[in-house]
């Protein structure tokens, strides 16, 4: 799309054109920091969740409030320990599905004013959509008990009913991607902090443990394909294993991460924007082909859904958006918003 939306300074949100470079729309009441914003399928709503532990829904056009929920505000409490986790709208708009610590996951009706669709607590911090937006996969990242989730419970998105869990020997589910094609699982799970492991979906059993990585893997992304799974470690290193198989491909190394790499796959998955996310914020775009860097970027890598066509970052109220397909730039890296976080 054209338009991009990030949390700016002063409990708000702003829209900016990708292609001009203009500010467009702000959304502003909520009463503490804005942490996420997204829009919906079709671009007409955005949502946003704040620190004062409240999830709006937007006009994206007017930056008018549509529906505000409220409930996991702690009454009579004139400071918010946040508590929300994880917003996504169901791809074709018409739901919101929330997760939190203290309430797990919970399925809102956005064309009934926002009502809840689930009325039994379901657990889980963390979730994605998959099989053409029917069901949901989800899974708990420490909670209010300090400890991981260990297993990764399959879920309709309608209801929240239960079909299905994937339980690593080991527990302890860190991160969990689903395949494109809603075929393979990976998770980074308890059973090696090093390794990735594999599940395939349909048969809800374990395919291949990935490992090579000599220190604890932070992310790891699937290829548009679902044929290809990357990982990106501690070790400097970012290494490419076929998903039937667990068969590593290549391996790049590079000096330029640290700590806390986060990738991206190009929509014809054969490059990845790899960025550092803790230190100094900077990363590279890597051809997956032949190894060779194409580009060196600097920020913090905000938004990249999967497939997509652009990577932006922003470092020191600066916002950059590139290609994720070569990483040249594409608008906005001489603009400076003294707002954006």
């Amino acid at each position: 799309g054209r338009r991009v939306i990030l949390p700016v300074y002063g409990n708000r949100a702003r829209t900016f054109d990708c292609v001009a470079g203009g500010e467009l729309v702000e959304f502003s009441g909520h009463e503490a920091r804005v942490v996420f914003a997204a829009f919906s399928p079709d671009g007409d709503r955005v949502v946003t969740s704040s620190d004062d532990n409240t999830v709006r829904i937007w006009d994206a056009a007017t930056g008018r409030e549509i529906i505000k929920l409220a409930h996991w505000r702690i009454t009579g409490s004139e400071t918010q320990t946040r508590d929300l986790q994880w917003i996504q709208f169901s791809p074709d708009g018409r739901r919101l599905s929330t997760t939190s610590t203290t309430r797990g996951l919970e399925l809102w009706d956005l064309e009934n004013g926002g009502q809840r669709i689930n009325d039994q607590r379901l657990p889980g911090t963390h979730g994605i959509y998959f099989g053409n937006g029917d069901l949901l996969a989800t899974h708990s990242d420490r909670g209010a008990e300090g400890a991981y989730g260990t297993e990764l419970h399959l879920r309709s998105a309608y209801d929240g009913r239960l079909l299905g869990q994937l339980r690593p020997e080991a527990g302890m589910i860190r991160m969990a991607v689903v395949s494109p094609d809603s075929s393979a699982a990976a998770l980074l799970d308890g059973t090696d902090l090093r390794a990735v492991s594999v599940w395939d979906l349909d048969r809800g059993e374990l395919k291949a443990i990935l490992r090579g990585h000599k220190a604890e893997v932070e992310d790891v992304a699937m290829s548009p394909d679902s044929k290809l799974i990357a990982s990106a470690s501690g070790d400097k290193t970012v290494r490419i294993w076929h998903v039937d198989g667990g068969r590593e491909r290549s391996t790049f190394p590079s000096p330029t991460w640290v700590t806390g790499p986060k990738i991206a796959a190009s929509p014809d998955g054969e490059t990845l924007a790899v960025v550092d996310q803790r230190l100094i914020p900077s990363g590279a775009m890597l051809d997956l082909k032949n190894g060779k860097r194409s580009l060196d970027l600097s920020g913090r890598l905000w938004m990249s859904k999967p497939g997509g066509e652009r990577v932006l970052l922003t470092d020191q109220g600066r916002m950059a958006i590139h290609s994720s397909a070569d990483g040249s730039f594409l608008n906005l890296s001489a603009n400076r918003h003294k707002n954006i976080k």
